[in-house]
Formats: structure tokens, C-alpha cells, sequence
């Protein structure tokens, strides 16, 4: 597993990541498609300080329905996978 810094859209389409790594994973996608957050905010219709939290620490208070917005925004699919403790 690599280091959230060195996330790119290459390794994530082999490799999953964990739930942490989504403000990361934001980062290196809407980077990768040369967007600002100002662009991808106008995408999914919210404002650029809601994209600029999410690539922070409190992405994780996203909702699934936010996220799911997102990824088609930047052209992802979301798999979400479950395991026993």
C-alpha cells in the first residue's frame, strides 16, 4: 500500500484504499484531470471552501450520496467493500 501522498488514478484503479484516504484520493483525481477546486466545486453545484474541507481531514463526514456526486464528477467508480472484524 503506498503512502496517500503518492496516490495517483494508475495505482487506484488496482489497488484499494482505505476510507482515510479519500480527502487524498480527491486530490490526485480532480489534479490528475487538471481541475481546480473552484472547477470541480462548479461541477457537482457547491462551493470551493466545501471541496477544499473534504481534501482535509474532514472529508470522512462526507455522506455516500456526496461522494458518489463526486466521483462522477471526476469520472470514478466507487467500490465499497466490507470485511469481519
Amino acid at each position: 500500500m503506498q503512502n496517500p501522498e503518492e496516490l495517483n488514478l494508475a495505482t487506484l484503479a488496482i489497488e484499494p484504499i482505505p476510507l482515510v484516504w479519500l480527502g487524498e484520493l480527491l486530490i490526485a483525481a480532480r489534479k490528475e484531470q487538471g481541475l481546480t477546486q473552484i472547477e470541480l466545486a462548479e461541477r457537482i453545484g457547491r462551493h470551493q471552501a466545501a471541496i477544499a474541507r473534504w481534501e482535509g481531514s474532514k472529508y470522512r463526514t462526507a455522506d455516500i450520496q456526496t461522494i458518489q456526486t463526486i466521483a462522477d464528477a471526476l469520472s470514478l467508480e466507487i467500490l465499497v467493500s466490507t470485511t469481519l472484524k
